[in-house]
């Protein structure tokens, strides 16, 4: 591959990155914030909430026994199965 250019240095960064560089960081990154802030999606905007919990059974989770049962192992389950 021959150069047209000798006076070019060979690691020359591509154009677009020189004009970035040319754009103080500060106003780069607050550029980048006000583009990131209007394509973020949030649910409340929408009048929904943050959370929709998909749990119908909160029974179980209030009776202390349900974990004592479901989450038995080795000696433990022995037990509850004698």
């Amino acid at each position: 591959m021959k150069r047209e250019n000798w006076n070019e240095h060979p690691k020359k960064p591509a154009q677009s990155t020189i004009d970035d560089l040319k754009i103080p960081y500060a106003q780069a990154m607050q550029d980048q914030k006000e583009k990131l802030k209007n394509a973020i999606y949030n649910p409340a905007y929408d009048g929904k909430p943050d959370f929709q919990s998909k749990v119908t059974g909160t029974q179980t989770f209030s009776n202390p026994e349900f974990f004592k049962t479901v989450f038995i192992s080795g000696e433990d389950m022995d037990k509850e199965i004698a």
